[in-house]
C-alpha cells in the first residue's frame, strides 16, 4: 500500500510538472489529469491513515472518532459525542467541467452550538 502511495505522488508530481511546462494555449489541457491524480491520491492517503500506516493529524482525529462512533449519522442528523453536540453535512467535493453537476460528495462534522 506504501508503494501505491509513492507511485499516487509520483503521478501527481509528473502531470504537474507537465502542466507547469505546457506553452500552448489550452488553460484546460491537464485540468482532468490533474482531478484524477489528486482524487487518486487522496483515496490511497485515506486508506493508509484508517490502517495506522499514515499518522492522522490532529484535525483529522476527530472527524475520525466520529465517524467511527457513528457511522450511519444522516445529513444533518445532530449527535452527542463526549458531550459536544455534532451535526453531519455533506457538500460537494467535485463539481463537472461546467459545474452544473456534482461528481463526487464530502461530508464533515459541525459544532452544533
Amino acid at each position: 500500500m506504501l508503494d501505491q502511495y509513492e507511485d499516487a505522488k509520483a503521478k501527481l508530481a509528473a502531470i504537474q510538472t507537465r502542466w507547469a511546462n505546457y506553452d500552448g494555449n489550452n488553460p484546460e489541457k491537464f485540468r482532468s489529469a490533474l482531478r484524477e491524480a489528486r482524487e487518486q491520491l487522496a483515496a490511497v492517503e485515506l486508506e493508509l491513515k484508517k490502517g495506522g500506516h499514515i499518522e492522522m493529524t490532529e484535525a483529522e482525529r476527530l472527524p475520525a472518532a466520529l465517524d467511527k462512533a457513528f457511522p450511519n449519522a444522516r445529513s444533518k442528523e445532530i449527535v452527542t459525542f463526549e458531550g459536544t453536540r455534532f451535526q453531519r453535512r455533506f457538500y460537494p467535493a467535485t463539481r463537472s467541467n461546467s459545474g452544473k453537476s456534482v461528481r463526487t460528495w464530502d461530508k464533515r462534522w459541525e459544532i452544533v452550538g
